[in-house]
């Protein structure tokens, strides 16, 4: 499965794409793109939650651990479950995420990492980012 993970940063428009996808999303799975609903806040396709629970998994990672167990917060454990089956229910198609908070992220290498093994254990393959 390939996931396209939009970065954008901030005041580049964004938030006007994020409105697009979702007032988009049935004709986005026409083309085999998917725009998860779970991890999403603010009415629109901006997955914001994932970037605590990214967080959450920096601050308590152990290497020998899957990312999921470092989780300790019971509302980002159940975001992320939902989100799993989500993606479990359409995985024959490529998904979208968007959040502006990666673009910090990516400023600093070990949580560049975190977010491709996230990712990479949400069952995703091939991961690009936009």
């Amino acid at each position: 499965m390939t996931c396209y993970l939009h970065i954008g940063t901030h005041k580049t428009g964004t938030t006007s794409l994020q409105f697009f996808l979702k007032q988009n999303r049935e004709l986005l799975i026409t083309h085999n793109l998917y725009c998860p609903l779970s991890a999403t806040m603010y009415d629109r396709i901006h997955h914001r939650m994932l970037i605590p629970i990214l967080e959450e998994c920096f601050q308590n990672r152990q290497h020998n651990k899957n990312l999921f167990e470092c989780i300790q917060t019971n509302s980002y454990k159940e975001e992320i479950y939902k989100l799993k089956e989500e993606i479990l229910l359409h995985r024959n198609f490529d998904f979208l995420f968007s959040d502006e908070g990666f673009s910090w992220w990516f400023v600093d290498k070990d949580k560049v990492k975190l977010v491709y093994y996230f990712f990479k254990e949400l069952g995703f393959d091939d991961i690009k980012l936009i």
